[in-house]
């Protein structure tokens, strides 16, 4: 994770310098070493800092349509603040959550650990780690045990 933080800042210090091309060498590696391994936290960390940069280089960078798209939704998730911790959830659960992250907190009530979650699921163990992110945003809370703790007390469908 501390190469993709130093590779985004390296980028942010070029792009002040005007180094264009290897600012985008460096962000396309960034992006994409965050949609493979999964690295949300790091990117999003970084955002607020190199937002205009992304802003203004994203239509240069020659990336993949489903890397745009994903870069898209990185950037849309970190507009907001850091989560405060615990924050009361106002919302019934239908209204908070996807129907994708109400089965994965179900599955994860019961213990399971990303991988086995994905393989349940049929979907990547990226996709399982960008659900829980979002997961923890909107309740305000920074680990599983939070969440399924929250989700024994407020769920009746993981409760069974």
């Amino acid at each position: 994770m501390s190469q993709l933080r130093i590779s985004l800042l390296k980028a942010a210090a070029l792009y002040g310098k005007k180094e264009m091309d290897e600012v985008d060498a460096l962000l396309v590696w960034s992006i994409e070493t965050s949609q493979r391994l999964g690295i949300v936290r790091t990117f999003q960390d970084e955002l607020l800092e190199i937002r205009n940069m992304i802003s203004a280089r994203a239509p240069h960078l020659k990336i993949s349509s489903t890397t745009r798209a994903y870069l898209e939704q990185l950037c849309a998730t970190g507009k907001s603040a850091s989560p405060s911790t615990h924050r009361r959830v106002e919302k019934s659960s239908e209204e908070l959550f996807t129907k994708r992250e109400l089965d994965i907190i179900g599955l994860l009530v019961n213990s399971m650990s990303n991988k086995r979650i994905a393989l349940t699921l049929g979907i990547s163990p990226a996709t399982v780690k960008w659900n829980l992110q979002n997961i923890f945003q909107k309740l305000g809370m920074v680990s599983r045990y939070d969440v399924i703790t929250w989700a024994r007390k407020n769920l009746k469908t993981v409760q069974s």
